[in-house]
Protein backbone atom coordinates (compact mmCIF):
# COMPACT_ATOMS: atom_id res chain seq x y z
CA UNK A 1 0.00 0.00 0.00
CA UNK A 2 1.33 3.40 -0.95
CA UNK A 3 2.18 5.90 1.76
CA UNK A 4 -0.56 8.59 2.06
CA UNK A 5 1.97 11.37 1.44
CA UNK A 6 3.19 9.69 -1.74
CA UNK A 7 -0.40 9.11 -2.87
CA UNK A 8 -1.37 12.75 -2.27
CA UNK A 9 1.80 13.92 -4.02
CA UNK A 10 1.06 11.70 -6.99
CA UNK A 11 -2.53 12.88 -7.32
CA UNK A 12 -1.57 16.56 -7.15
CA UNK A 13 1.19 16.16 -9.72
CA UNK A 14 -1.09 14.14 -11.98
CA UNK A 15 -3.52 17.05 -12.00
CA UNK A 16 -0.64 19.37 -12.89
CA UNK A 17 0.29 17.05 -15.76
CA UNK A 18 -3.28 17.21 -17.08
CA UNK A 19 -3.11 20.99 -17.06
CA UNK A 20 0.27 20.88 -18.82
CA UNK A 21 -1.14 18.60 -21.51
CA UNK A 22 -3.93 21.09 -22.10
CA UNK A 23 -1.39 23.89 -22.41
CA UNK A 24 0.65 21.75 -24.81
CA UNK A 25 -2.40 21.14 -26.97
CA UNK A 26 -3.06 24.88 -27.14
CA UNK A 27 0.59 25.52 -28.04
CA UNK A 28 0.49 22.89 -30.79
CA UNK A 29 -2.66 24.49 -32.22
CA UNK A 30 -1.07 27.94 -32.08
CA UNK A 31 1.96 26.72 -34.01
CA UNK A 32 -0.26 25.04 -36.61
CA UNK A 33 -2.62 27.96 -37.30
CA UNK A 34 -0.33 30.95 -36.77
CA UNK A 35 -0.19 33.18 -39.88
CA UNK A 36 3.50 33.66 -39.18
CA UNK A 37 5.91 30.77 -38.62
CA UNK A 38 6.44 30.21 -34.90
CA UNK A 39 9.74 28.58 -33.94
CA UNK A 40 8.72 25.56 -31.85
CA UNK A 41 12.01 25.17 -29.95
CA UNK A 42 11.46 27.94 -27.32
CA UNK A 43 7.90 26.77 -26.67
CA UNK A 44 9.03 23.17 -26.35
CA UNK A 45 11.87 24.12 -23.99
CA UNK A 46 9.47 26.10 -21.77
CA UNK A 47 7.00 23.22 -21.62
CA UNK A 48 9.67 20.64 -20.85
CA UNK A 49 11.00 22.73 -17.98
CA UNK A 50 7.50 22.96 -16.60
CA UNK A 51 7.20 19.17 -16.80
CA UNK A 52 10.49 18.67 -14.98
CA UNK A 53 9.32 21.10 -12.31
CA UNK A 54 6.13 19.11 -11.73
CA UNK A 55 8.09 15.84 -11.53
CA UNK A 56 10.68 17.44 -9.21
CA UNK A 57 13.53 16.39 -11.48
CA UNK A 58 16.68 18.19 -10.31
CA UNK A 59 19.28 18.77 -13.03
CA UNK A 60 23.02 19.00 -12.35
CA UNK A 61 25.20 20.01 -15.28
CA UNK A 62 28.92 19.72 -15.96
CA UNK A 63 30.53 21.36 -18.98
CA UNK A 64 29.22 23.90 -21.48
CA UNK A 65 27.86 23.53 -25.02
CA UNK A 66 30.43 24.54 -27.62
CA UNK A 67 27.92 26.18 -29.94
CA UNK A 68 24.20 27.00 -30.22
CA UNK A 69 23.93 24.85 -33.33
CA UNK A 70 25.03 21.43 -34.56
CA UNK A 71 24.21 17.85 -33.63
CA UNK A 72 23.75 16.84 -29.99
CA UNK A 73 24.16 13.09 -29.42
CA UNK A 74 23.38 11.39 -26.12
CA UNK A 75 22.93 8.03 -24.47
CA UNK A 76 19.29 7.07 -24.12
CA UNK A 77 17.82 5.94 -20.79
CA UNK A 78 14.25 7.20 -20.60
CA UNK A 79 11.59 9.37 -22.16
CA UNK A 80 12.73 11.86 -19.52
CA UNK A 81 15.90 12.36 -21.57
CA UNK A 82 13.96 14.48 -24.05
CA UNK A 83 12.62 16.79 -21.36
CA UNK A 84 16.03 17.14 -19.69
CA UNK A 85 17.92 17.95 -22.89
CA UNK A 86 15.19 20.15 -24.39
CA UNK A 87 15.09 22.19 -21.21
CA UNK A 88 18.83 22.88 -21.40
CA UNK A 89 19.61 22.82 -25.11
CA UNK A 90 16.51 23.70 -27.16
CA UNK A 91 16.52 21.98 -30.53
CA UNK A 92 14.62 19.60 -32.77
CA UNK A 93 14.65 15.91 -31.89
CA UNK A 94 14.88 12.79 -34.00
CA UNK A 95 12.20 10.29 -32.88
CA UNK A 96 11.09 6.86 -34.01
CA UNK A 97 8.10 6.91 -36.34
CA UNK A 98 5.86 5.12 -33.82
CA UNK A 99 5.85 8.23 -31.64
CA UNK A 100 3.84 10.08 -34.28
CA UNK A 101 0.89 7.72 -33.66
CA UNK A 102 0.85 8.06 -29.86
CA UNK A 103 -2.28 9.86 -28.54
CA UNK A 104 -1.58 13.57 -28.01
CA UNK A 105 2.15 12.96 -27.53
CA UNK A 106 2.51 12.31 -31.25
CA UNK A 107 0.76 15.56 -32.14
CA UNK A 108 2.96 17.46 -29.67
CA UNK A 109 6.11 15.91 -31.09
CA UNK A 110 5.07 16.84 -34.62
CA UNK A 111 4.23 20.41 -33.57
CA UNK A 112 7.66 20.66 -31.96
CA UNK A 113 9.28 20.03 -35.34
CA UNK A 114 10.55 16.52 -34.58
CA UNK A 115 12.07 14.42 -37.33
CA UNK A 116 10.48 10.96 -37.46
CA UNK A 117 12.47 8.00 -38.69
CA UNK A 118 11.40 4.55 -39.82
CA UNK A 119 13.62 1.50 -39.97
CA UNK A 120 15.50 0.94 -43.21
CA UNK A 121 18.21 2.60 -45.30
CA UNK A 122 15.76 4.50 -47.53
CA UNK A 123 14.14 6.08 -44.49
CA UNK A 124 17.54 7.05 -43.14
CA UNK A 125 18.41 8.82 -46.39
CA UNK A 126 15.14 10.75 -46.21
CA UNK A 127 16.01 11.77 -42.65
CA UNK A 128 19.48 12.90 -43.76
CA UNK A 129 17.92 15.01 -46.51
CA UNK A 130 15.75 16.78 -43.92
CA UNK A 131 18.50 17.25 -41.36
CA UNK A 132 21.11 18.76 -43.68
CA UNK A 133 19.29 22.07 -44.42
CA UNK A 134 18.59 22.49 -40.72
CA UNK A 135 22.24 22.03 -39.80
CA UNK A 136 23.43 24.27 -42.65
CA UNK A 137 21.08 27.02 -41.43
CA UNK A 138 22.61 26.95 -37.95
CA UNK A 139 19.93 24.90 -36.22
CA UNK A 140 20.40 22.35 -33.45
CA UNK A 141 19.26 18.73 -33.76
CA UNK A 142 19.24 16.22 -30.92
CA UNK A 143 19.30 12.47 -31.43
CA UNK A 144 19.98 9.23 -29.55
CA UNK A 145 22.28 7.19 -31.82
CA UNK A 146 21.86 3.95 -29.84
CA UNK A 147 18.39 3.67 -31.34
CA UNK A 148 16.95 2.29 -28.09
CA UNK A 149 17.03 2.84 -24.35
CA UNK A 150 19.23 1.14 -21.76
CA UNK A 151 19.32 0.91 -17.98
CA UNK A 152 21.95 3.65 -18.02
CA UNK A 153 24.84 1.40 -16.98
CA UNK A 154 26.28 1.01 -20.48
CA UNK A 155 26.41 2.72 -23.86
CA UNK A 156 25.46 0.68 -26.89
CA UNK A 157 26.83 1.05 -30.41
CA UNK A 158 26.02 4.37 -32.12
CA UNK A 159 24.48 3.86 -35.57
CA UNK A 160 26.78 5.53 -38.14
CA UNK A 161 24.00 6.30 -40.63
CA UNK A 162 22.54 8.83 -38.19
CA UNK A 163 25.74 10.89 -38.52
CA UNK A 164 25.52 11.23 -42.31
CA UNK A 165 23.98 14.72 -42.28
CA UNK A 166 26.58 16.03 -39.83
CA UNK A 167 29.38 14.57 -41.94
CA UNK A 168 27.99 16.08 -45.13
CA UNK A 169 27.91 19.63 -43.71
CA UNK A 170 30.87 19.41 -41.28
CA UNK A 171 28.59 20.24 -38.36
CA UNK A 172 29.60 20.62 -34.73
CA UNK A 173 28.94 17.41 -32.79
CA UNK A 174 28.21 17.80 -29.08
CA UNK A 175 28.40 14.53 -27.10
CA UNK A 176 26.20 14.53 -24.00
CA UNK A 177 25.98 11.92 -21.24
CA UNK A 178 23.02 11.38 -18.91
CA UNK A 179 23.17 9.67 -15.52
CA UNK A 180 20.10 9.38 -13.31
CA UNK A 181 20.06 9.02 -9.54
CA UNK A 182 18.01 6.46 -7.66
CA UNK A 183 14.82 6.71 -5.66
CA UNK A 184 15.14 7.11 -1.87
CA UNK A 185 14.57 3.37 -1.47
CA UNK A 186 17.41 2.57 -3.89
CA UNK A 187 15.30 1.66 -6.93
CA UNK A 188 16.58 2.60 -10.37
CA UNK A 189 13.31 4.18 -11.51
CA UNK A 190 14.36 6.41 -14.41
CA UNK A 191 15.08 3.79 -17.13
CA UNK A 192 12.24 3.21 -19.57
CA UNK A 193 13.25 0.03 -21.38
CA UNK A 194 11.91 -3.00 -23.18
CA UNK A 195 8.19 -3.52 -22.73
CA UNK A 196 7.75 -0.79 -20.11
CA UNK A 197 4.42 1.00 -20.43
CA UNK A 198 4.37 4.78 -20.33
CA UNK A 199 1.49 5.38 -17.90
CA UNK A 200 2.72 3.07 -15.08
CA UNK A 201 6.19 4.55 -15.43
CA UNK A 202 4.82 8.09 -15.21
CA UNK A 203 2.70 7.23 -12.17
CA UNK A 204 5.75 5.78 -10.45
CA UNK A 205 7.68 9.02 -11.01
CA UNK A 206 4.75 11.12 -9.82
CA UNK A 207 4.89 9.42 -6.42
CA UNK A 208 8.57 10.13 -5.81
CA UNK A 209 9.72 13.07 -3.67
CA UNK A 210 12.17 13.91 -6.46
CA UNK A 211 14.78 12.60 -8.85
CA UNK A 212 18.21 13.86 -9.82
CA UNK A 213 19.91 13.65 -13.19
CA UNK A 214 23.49 14.52 -14.07
CA UNK A 215 24.12 16.04 -17.49
CA UNK A 216 27.73 15.84 -18.67
CA UNK A 217 28.71 17.80 -21.78
CA UNK A 218 31.85 16.31 -23.29
CA UNK A 219 34.16 18.37 -25.54
CA UNK A 220 32.55 19.01 -28.90
CA UNK A 221 34.25 18.41 -32.24
CA UNK A 222 33.81 19.23 -35.91
CA UNK A 223 32.53 16.45 -38.17
CA UNK A 224 35.51 16.11 -40.50
CA UNK A 225 35.60 12.31 -40.67
CA UNK A 226 33.41 9.72 -42.32
CA UNK A 227 30.22 8.82 -40.47
CA UNK A 228 31.51 5.56 -39.00
CA UNK A 229 34.45 7.29 -37.40
CA UNK A 230 32.18 10.05 -36.13
CA UNK A 231 29.85 7.52 -34.51
CA UNK A 232 32.73 5.75 -32.77
CA UNK A 233 34.26 9.01 -31.57
CA UNK A 234 30.96 10.33 -30.23
CA UNK A 235 30.18 7.05 -28.47
CA UNK A 236 33.61 6.99 -26.84
CA UNK A 237 33.12 10.55 -25.60
CA UNK A 238 29.76 9.69 -24.02
CA UNK A 239 31.06 6.44 -22.49
CA UNK A 240 34.12 8.20 -21.08
CA UNK A 241 31.97 10.92 -19.55
CA UNK A 242 29.85 8.30 -17.80
CA UNK A 243 32.89 6.36 -16.59
CA UNK A 244 35.00 9.21 -15.32
CA UNK A 245 34.59 11.86 -12.65
CA UNK A 246 34.04 15.20 -14.41
CA UNK A 247 37.11 17.43 -14.52
CA UNK A 248 34.96 20.35 -13.38
CA UNK A 249 32.42 20.20 -10.56
CA UNK A 250 28.74 19.88 -11.22
CA UNK A 251 26.67 23.00 -10.86
CA UNK A 252 24.31 22.96 -7.86
CA UNK A 253 21.20 20.91 -8.47
CA UNK A 254 18.51 22.95 -10.19
CA UNK A 255 14.89 22.40 -9.24
CA UNK A 256 13.00 24.09 -12.07
CA UNK A 257 10.66 26.77 -10.88
CA UNK A 258 12.86 27.91 -8.00
CA UNK A 259 16.33 28.67 -9.34
CA UNK A 260 18.14 29.96 -12.43
CA UNK A 261 19.95 27.51 -14.69
CA UNK A 262 23.28 28.75 -15.98
CA UNK A 263 24.58 27.20 -19.18
CA UNK A 264 27.74 28.51 -20.83
CA UNK A 265 27.54 31.65 -18.71
CA UNK A 266 24.06 32.62 -19.86
CA UNK A 267 21.28 32.71 -17.27
CA UNK A 268 18.14 30.84 -18.23
CA UNK A 269 15.21 31.95 -16.07
CA UNK A 270 13.16 29.11 -14.59
CA UNK A 271 9.56 28.72 -15.69
CA UNK A 272 6.84 30.12 -13.52
CA UNK A 273 4.21 27.98 -11.95
CA UNK A 274 6.25 24.77 -11.52
CA UNK A 275 6.07 24.00 -7.81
Amino acid sequence: MRHPAALARGVWRALCIVVLLGVAGFMALAVAVSPRPLPPEPLTAWWMRQLLGVLRVRVRCSGSPAAPDGLVVANHVSWLDIAVIAGLLPGRFVAKSEVRDWPLIGALAAAAGSYFIRRGSNATQALTDRMEPRLRAGGRIVLFPEGTTTAGDSVRRFHPRLFAAAANVSAVIQPLALRYGRAPDGRNVAPFVGDDAFLPHLLQLLGLPGLEVQVMLAPAFIAKEERGALARRARAAVADALAETPSEPFAPAVAYGREVVTIAGQGMPPPRGAR
